[in-house]
């Protein structure tokens, strides 16, 4: 996927090349509460090691705490937090070398996953691993143009209370519907999914960060109780301001979604 320009139309890679990238953990935001930044990763100027056909940067941050929390790998201007930069530089720009450095059309930079942490107080360090991908969907903070200064800075997704998914909805799924029911508390989301009547999934591991929710799709195991669940995939559904429609993935499936009721 390449490595970040010199500067916005560059076509130099820059020789800090992980210096976009960086790690932030926060509080969870329950209800009317936000979030809070408890520690971030300090500003990179190393390039990365090249391993495997991936580039690999690593960051570091002391935590003060050993109850529950997020850490989410960001891009941008980490001298900016609380807020965030929000130029194409960073986002949906051409990268430098590589066999697919710029995302497609309606796809934009981001990461694979965010992880919930729970620290125990005989826990001294914790090894997380998260690798950049292209998500789809619109950037749900609006991006400015190139021409921006890069010092331009714009909302933080990161202390903005949890979204309400909460209740029932009817999804389109492909070339057919889901009823996809979830149940919040704080940022946390469980649930179910029914096609035509039929158990076609239940959620594990949803979490809401701003206006989106990922989680994962589970199946009970044909071969009854004794065996363990199945992993059918994953999903990303981005709430629209009005909060009562969704798009995103289901199971790499396009999906959207219109409430039905709490």
């Amino acid at each position: 996927m390449g490595l970040i320009p010199t500067r916005p139309g560059s076509a130099e890679a820059s020789t800090s090349a992980c210096s976009p990238f960086f790690i932030v953990a926060v509080t969870l935001g329950m209800g009317p509460v936000k979030s809070e930044i408890l520690a971030h990763s300090p500003a990179s100027t190393s390039q990365p090691k090249e391993d495997e056909e991936y580039y690999r940067c690593t960051y570091s941050m002391r935590v003060p705490l050993d109850s529950g929390l997020l850490v989410i790998p960001l891009i941008g201007d980490v001298d900016l937090l609380p807020k965030m930069s929000r130029q194409t530089y960073y986002s949906t720009d051409q990268w430098i070398g590589g066999t697919n450095s710029r995302p497609p059309a309606s796809y934009r930079r981001g990461f694979n996953d965010f992880e919930a942490v729970n620290r125990g107080p005989d826990s001294k360090s914790i090894l997380l691993r998260f690798e950049m991908i292209y998500v789809h969907g619109v950037n749900p903070n609006p991006t400015l143009p190139p021409s921006t200064p890069l010092s331009e800075e714009g909302p933080s997704p990161l202390l903005n209370r949890a979204t309400q998914f909460a209740g029932a909805w009817k999804a389109n799924f492909g070339g057919g519907f889901l009823t996809m029911i979830f149940q919040q508390t704080g940022a946390r989301v469980s649930g179910q999914l029914v096609a035509n009547s039929a158990d076609f999934g239940f959620i594990r591991d949803g979490m809401v960060v701003d206006n989106t929710l990922r989680f994962t799709v589970m199946r009970r195991s044909p071969y009854g109780g004794n065996f363990a669940d199945v992993q059918a995939g994953v999903g990303e559904l981005v709430l629209d301001a009005d909060g009562k429609s969704f798009k995103g993935t289901v199971l790499g499936v396009p999906t959207s979604g219109t409430f039905i009721s709490r």
